[in-house]
């Protein structure tokens, strides 16, 4: 019932009868297709019956290990940057002696 009246809605709109017509006719066809729910449940579970599940290994980070590789990485950038700071110093105080 509720396919037509959604049709009749749709003819008084303006819509091609004929558009209208195919439209409901395949909304039936659709409404006899349905399948019961046990039907449908015991299709799945029989396509699932083959299917391995397999769980996730989750691996453990050791995070001293971590810290350890950033601290390293800080240490070479403010050794990098000591030095830079230091030649800047160096070529200040010859221009301010100059």
């Amino acid at each position: 019932m509720r396919s037509w009246a959604q049709s009749k809605t749709l003819l008084n709109l303006g819509s091609r009868w004929e558009f209208v017509l195919l439209l409901t006719l395949f909304k039936m066809i659709e409404v006899l297709n349905i399948q019961d729910i046990d039907s449908v449940i015991k299709s799945l579970e029989q396509e699932l019956c083959g299917v391995e599940i397999k769980p996730k290994i989750i691996e453990e980070t050791k995070p001293t290990t971590i810290i350890k590789k950033e601290e390293k990485k800080e240490k070479i950038i403010v050794d990098k940057g000591e030095k830079l700071f230091e030649t800047l110093i160096d070529k200040l105080l010859i221009e301010i002696m100059n």
